[in-house]
């Protein structure tokens, strides 16, 4: 049909793929007013994308979570001057110099961050006709059950599990992972068996993100135009380690030995420098 392509291969590029992104955002805010400036939003949002072809005959695709779905977030700022020291409610006609200046410009401020955690396909490692994964089968449970599973559990052997141990063990059974026998009547992840049929396309979303940074900060004047101004920060101030879920290289999670443990925690030490953990950070400024 080609002959001069050499072997080459033919091939077709579509516009039949798409993408959408509906979102509900709101917002307050409060103007700074007796030394209290206060800022929180919400936004609710779905991101949906099409997926793989499954079959020769139906080459519209299925309509899939994008990998940035993140269902609802809520972020909040803050800042606060403390009411004491020239011009507040406290301390504020201090008559000695030294106290005076000890007393004057303390501030604390923060931005608070909770958000939903983002989709990754449940996968079971078994191509079909296109070398897509051909999904995986429900047992006695839904998505949305499954879903509901999903939590962080700290076990005394220093591994985090995401779903319940009883689940993890009986979907392992199923896959043929370890040696045991399916509980069929127990709730289970079991690959797609029946000739000609696809499994489910299962999205598990990952546990929910929240980090607290903190500051505390002082200006001294020492004229009109100088100051000094110190600043301590802590970012992550609770120290709360955000775990999520761990995919592969394509972002889909394949059912292994390792399936529902969490080996990794949020950090982003390539442009931001945040390890995840708490991170104490002193300033000293002088401004003129």
């Amino acid at each position: 049909m080609n002959p001069a392509t050499g072997g080459s291969s033919a091939n077709l590029t579509t516009n039949q793929g798409g993408s959408t992104y509906n979102s509900l955002q709101t917002e307050v805010r409060r103007r700074f007013s007796k030394g209290l400036l206060m800022g929180a939003s919400y936004t609710w949002s779905h991101s949906l994308t099409t997926g793989q072809v499954l079959t020769l005959r139906n080459r519209d695709g299925i309509t899939v979570p994008s990998a940035f779905d993140q269902r609802q977030g809520v972020k909040v700022n803050w800042v606060y001057e403390l009411p004491w020291g020239p011009g507040h409610h406290f301390l504020s006609s201090v008559a000695n110099p030294v106290l005076r200046k000890a007393v004057e410009g303390w501030q604390i401020s923060g931005i608070g961050r909770l958000q939903s955690g983002t989709p990754s396909q449940l996968n079971s490692g078994r191509a079909t006709y296109n070398a897509n994964d051909a999904g995986v089968v429900l047992h006695n449970l839904t998505t949305s059950q499954l879903q509901g599973m999903m939590s962080i559990q700290k076990m005394d052997n220093r591994i985090v599990l995401d779903l319940p141990q009883s689940l993890i063990n009986n979907t392992l059974a199923a896959f043929q992972l370890i040696p045991q026998a399916v509980d069929p009547n127990a709730p289970h992840i079991g690959p797609a068996l029946t000739p000609g049929q696809f499994g489910n396309q299962v999205f598990l979303y990952g546990p929910w993100l929240q980090k607290w940074d903190v500051s505390l900060s002082k200006r001294t004047k020492i004229n009109e135009r100088q100051s000094i101004e110190f600043r301590a920060q802590a970012l992550n101030v609770l120290n709360h380690p955000n775990f999520f879920l761990v995919p592969n290289s394509s972002g889909n999670i394949t059912i292994n030995s390792l399936f529902g443990q969490t080996r990794n925690a949020y950090n982003d030490i390539n442009s931001t420098n945040d390890p995840g953990s708490r991170l104490l950070e002193f300033q000293l400024r002088y401004s003129f």
